[in-house]
């Protein structure tokens, strides 16, 4: 067998997140933006594509976990852990690779958790770091007024969609890397519209 095509589940799992973040990228290129206060409906879509991403690196995370084949892995818990930072921490480590995105990835999550359970009102000052730590380096996020509700601004989602996809790509990459009796000089090759058309951001 040739890179993924031994490993269906993990295979789905890689495509599922790729297609989903090429999503949420295009969507946000695409989404008209005047710039002023989100609805309440357009606040929990964004907070659901978030938990959609959430979920499909989650899935990821065990699929990875499972072919690395670490003979003290218990796949069934692992799975039911709810943490997708966490997860990825425990599968970073497996592979001897640092938790690099633990931060990023955790300030989204409570960004996830106001935009879909508080329709993005914001009861915790702390939002504003975690925004500008979602956003990414080279930041000009305006802090937030009293009352208002999180906005997520379309080049934001752009860059956490890219973040997600990167996290895939590694993730597969180092999986392999440390699997020399797997072939992967055909991997999944995903991302390329959204991510193109944002070449820069």
């Amino acid at each position: 067998m040739t890179g993924l095509v031994g490993h269906p589940g993990l295979r789905r799992a890689y495509a599922t997140l790729c297609d989903g973040a090429e999503f949420v990228m295009a969507y946000a290129l695409d989404e008209c933006d005047d710039g002023g206060p989100p609805s309440f409906y357009r606040t929990r879509l964004h907070g659901n594509q978030l938990r959609e991403l959430d979920r499909f690196l989650s899935i990821l995370t065990e699929e990875i976990a499972l072919f690395l084949g670490d003979p003290g892995h218990d796949g069934a818990a692992f799975a039911r852990q709810h943490n997708t930072a966490n997860k990825l921490s425990r599968v970073r480590a497996m592979m001897a690779l640092g938790s690099v995105d633990h931060e990023r990835l955790s300030a989204i999550g409570r960004i996830r958790a106001c935009l879909h359970h508080c329709a993005g009102q914001i009861h915790e000052p702390g939002l504003f770091r975690d925004l500008l730590i979602a956003h990414g380096k080279g930041s000009d996020i305006a802090p937030f007024a009293p009352g208002e509700r999180l906005r997520l601004a379309p080049i934001t989602r752009v860059r956490i969609g890219r973040f997600y996809g990167d996290i895939g790509r590694m993730l597969v990459d180092e999986a392999f890397a440390h699997r020399p009796d797997v072939d992967f000089s055909a991997s999944c090759g995903h991302i390329v519209g959204a991510n193109v058309a944002c070449d820069g951001i």
